[in-house]
């Protein structure tokens, strides 16, 4: 039987993975580094993102000070500049899909974010032939 390791042991190895963490440059001088959600912000962010409370959704993906501070950045600027910058850590943190269209970043052959889920959802339309013949 394999034993795996005690959920303390993961807890600590988790402290020191910076492979799960999104640096987030607001200005020249300001820059965030944005930690792998917890279970909790997990629950927040999902209902943020149900809800459609913008706000709640910077403090719940990006932290009560980052947060606060993207809200007040985004105050006067155009509403697609915040969605594309939530949009990025999201994907970053594998909780929306990858964006196809993007352009792919690689360093030596590898990205540098963490592994994103694709998902692919297609619709299916009932089609029915209607033949009528007379």
């Amino acid at each position: 039987m394999r034993k795996l390791k005690g959920w303390d042991a993961y807890v600590a190895e988790s402290g020191s993975r910076n492979d799960r963490c999104v640096e987030l440059p607001l200005t020249d001088d300001e820059c965030y580094i944005i930690q792998y959600p917890t279970r909790r912000q997990g629950k927040a962010i999902a209902e943020a993102q149900q809800s459609g409370d913008m706000d709640a959704l910077l403090v719940a993906l990006l932290g009560k000070e980052c947060g606060e501070r993207v809200a007040e950045l985004s105050a006067d600027a155009p509403g697609y500049v915040l969605d594309e910058l939530l949009l990025d850590v999201l994907r970053a943190f594998g909780f929306a899909p990858e964006d196809p269209d993007a352009p792919q970043e690689l360093d030596a052959g590898k990205s540098s974010a963490p592994p994103v889920r694709r998902t692919t959802t297609r619709k299916r339309g009932s089609s029915r032939a209607n033949s009528s013949a007379a």
